[in-house]
């Protein structure tokens, strides 16, 4: 199910000008996903060349990280 707050924001009953508000908060959220996106990226690239030179249990705990950081990434 859709976030309340983004469902919100799809709603295109309103006046012109909240419709406008609407569709510039929604260019925003598009915005700042695409850079989250990135940001993940930058960090799964980092968190492989970090895996070869730790320990087992370093391993094991960046793995975890990456699997959280995944999950909230992918909405799960």
């Amino acid at each position: 199910m859709a976030d309340p707050a983004l469902q919100q924001l799809t709603d295109t009953s309103g006046t012109q000008a909240d419709i406008r508000n609407k569709l510039g908060q929604l260019k925003d959220l598009e915005s700042s996903l695409a850079s989250n996106e990135s940001l993940y990226a930058s960090t799964a690239e980092l968190n492989e060349r970090v895996l070869v030179a730790s320990s087992s249990v370093g391993q094991d705990r960046l793995r975890h990280e990456m699997g959280l950081l995944r999950d909230e990434q992918t909405g799960v």
